[in-house]
């Protein structure tokens, strides 16, 4: 038997207790002082305790009750409320003694009620808010997670609805993630940064270069140069070394992109979070800089790419992760999806941030190296199998290298 329902049997138990002494009183009332007034109290509490199961009994099976429940906002940022709005309407002619209405809990908002109980007088109807204030990133479900009605004297608790994934009494509401305002001389950004200049100005660009592990960026592939490329592809500066044009090909125009990749398995929800806003405070970063990127995250029709070229797709990028939901069991499907970012050119080389740092992970990424691209894991969480060196990202969103 668990707390609450050793609370609800101890809570019964001592209603019927004072029921009894109540009754009790009245027979002696009635034998030692007034036979008259003593019995009549005494069949008005039996009379009333029959009339309360008899009204809660019709009230119940009748179903002379219609509930509603919705929300004032789905979308809100953290520290910000949102209202659920119940509507309780009685359709009979008789009196509904208490509808107790238990309250979903949340990680994602706070909520100082567990429960609500309300009456309704007859053919009337009655209406309530409740309050959640948000205060972590995740998408939640708001509402009643059961309901049962109860007689006058609360000795009947008969059930009413139970969520059973029917939703039919609470609203989603989604916490959009904040951008951790981080310095963009953070290592881990410095660091991306620096690869950048140095593989887009250096003179001595290999013709098949990698991605730099140290910064998770993409290198530049050459070709000679033939009639009709566009001339701002071609490198001059590798152009006179060799005494002949050379143009980067297309996956060269990449290069100035950080490619991120948000794996889909996730972890608790402080790790999940970290591991959200901290993609964020990196892509924002990387923006202020003047360099774009490319997400990959996983969606209900597989990974798909985000690409950030302006202010617009950060905040868009950050209000479409507001509705991103990890995975917590284990999956078949890859956690890197490779073989779509092969066909966007995009696997050379890229960071990937994970609130799931197991060894399943860890094999991905050997399989995703022994393909030729390099991997820079980036950890929102404490490691649990990935080998070093890799990112760790601190709870002030700052990340640090381990080597």
């Amino acid at each position: 038997m668990n707390k609450s329902e050793f609370t609800r049997i101890s809570s019964i138990v001592i209603r019927a207790a004072g029921y009894l002494f109540s009754m009790g009183l009245c027979v002696f009332f009635a034998l030692y002082m007034s036979a008259g007034a003593g019995w009549m109290f005494f069949y008005v509490l039996a009379a009333a305790l029959l009339f309360s199961f008899a009204v809660t009994l019709v009230a119940r099976y009748g179903n002379f009750i219609d509930i509603t429940a919705e929300a004032d906002n789905t979308m809100v940022y953290k520290n910000e409320t949102v209202k659920i709005k119940f509507t309780l309407k009685n359709r009979s002619i008789l009196p509904i003694p208490a509808v107790l209405i238990h309250l979903k809990s949340s990680e994602s908002f706070s909520n100082p009620k567990n429960s609500v109980v309300v009456s309704i007088s007859p053919k009337s109807s009655t209406a309530f808010e409740v309050e959640y204030k948000a205060k972590m990133w995740g998408s939640s479900l708001l509402g009643a997670d059961s309901i049962t009605m109860t007689d006058f004297m609360r000795f009947l608790s008969l059930p009413m609805y139970k969520e059973r994934g029917l939703n039919s009494y609470s609203c989603q509401v989604k916490v959009i993630p904040d951008i951790p305002d981080i310095p963009s001389d953070t290592p881990l950004i410095k660091a991306a940064a620096d690869i950048i200049r140095y593989t887009d100005e250096s003179e001595d660009t290999k013709e098949t270069d990698k991605l730099n592990l140290f910064g998770g960026m993409p290198g530049y592939s050459h070709r000679e140069y033939e009639e009709g490329d566009p001339i701002r592809r071609i490198n001059w500066k590798l152009s006179s070394k060799k005494d002949i044009y050379m143009v980067r090909l297309d996956d060269e125009i990449e290069a100035m992109q950080q490619v991120i990749v948000l794996d889909s398995m996730g972890a608790g929800a402080v790790e999940n979070e970290r591991a959200v806003e901290g993609l964020l405070s990196i892509v924002f970063s990387l923006f202020r800089l003047g360099f774009e990127a490319t997400v990959w995250y996983n969606t209900k029709n597989g990974f798909v790419p985000y690409e950030i070229s302006d202010y617009g797709d950060v905040t868009a990028l950050q209000t479409s992760l507001a509705d991103y939901s990890f995975i917590r069991e284990k999956i078949r499907n890859p956690r890197i999806p490779l073989s779509d970012m092969e066909q966007k050119k995009q696997a050379g080389g890229f960071m990937l941030i994970t609130p799931c740092p197991d060894p399943s992970l860890q094999a991905e990424i050997e399989a995703a190296a022994s393909e030729g691209a390099a991997v820079t894991p980036v950890l929102a969480a404490e490691n649990r199998g990935i080998s070093a060196p890799y990112w760790l990202i601190r709870e002030d969103y700052i990340s640090e290298l381990i080597s």
